[in-house]
């Protein structure tokens, strides 16, 4: 192996690493997501309103 396609195969494994990386904090930020933005178990009483998501959002992160 020459030094040109040593460092090209180093190179390479840096960017597989770097996008596995990417990609495991994309998961765990999505599954956080996911975890705030779950549905409420619904009620039988269709007088009361129910939230939007956008709304149980707001009220997860202290906003009215």
């Amino acid at each position: 192996m020459t030094a040109g396609s040593s460092n090209c195969m180093t190179s390479l494994v840096e960017a597989v690493v770097a996008l596995l990386t990417i990609t495991e904090a994309y998961r765990d930020l999505r599954s956080q997501h996911e975890i705030i933005m779950a549905p409420r178990e619904t009620t039988t009483n269709t007088d009361e309103p129910q939230l939007m998501r956008a709304d149980r959002t707001d009220l997860v992160h202290g906003r009215e």
